[in-house]
């Protein structure tokens, strides 16, 4: 089983102004270094590239050579797994405790 990984909990770990930084950070170094399956998607890993690389979103943002090496960095790593959907893919995703979790974090944060 792999955790579900967002855009933003990769760039919360890139990005040192953010107040979320050295908790994403740590929590992905863990996982980076692990032994379980890191698994990604490259949905992912697209809008952290378009994201991190936008200057319109960070004051220094990732220029893209930073940012395709840090994918690469990631995907050069033994537990790291790439994930795409398939026919099963909502079924899968449905029976999955994302979408409790997905709801958790939308609605606690009142």
């Amino acid at each position: 089983m792999c955790d579900a990984l967002t855009s933003y909990s990769l760039l919360y770990a890139e990005d040192q102004m953010s107040p979320n930084h050295e908790k994403a950070r740590a929590w992905w170094d863990a996982h980076l270094s692990g032994d379980l399956p890191v698994c990604l998607c490259w949905t992912v890993l697209g809008s952290f590239i378009r994201i991190g690389t936008n200057p319109r979103v960070f004051e220094h943002p990732l220029s893209l050579d930073q940012a395709l090496a840090r994918v690469q960095s990631w995907l050069d790593q033994p537990c790291t797994r790439l994930v795409n959907p398939t026919e099963h893919h909502w079924t899968v995703f449905q029976e999955s405790d994302y979408p409790q979790r997905f709801e958790k974090r939308v609605y606690d944060r009142s």
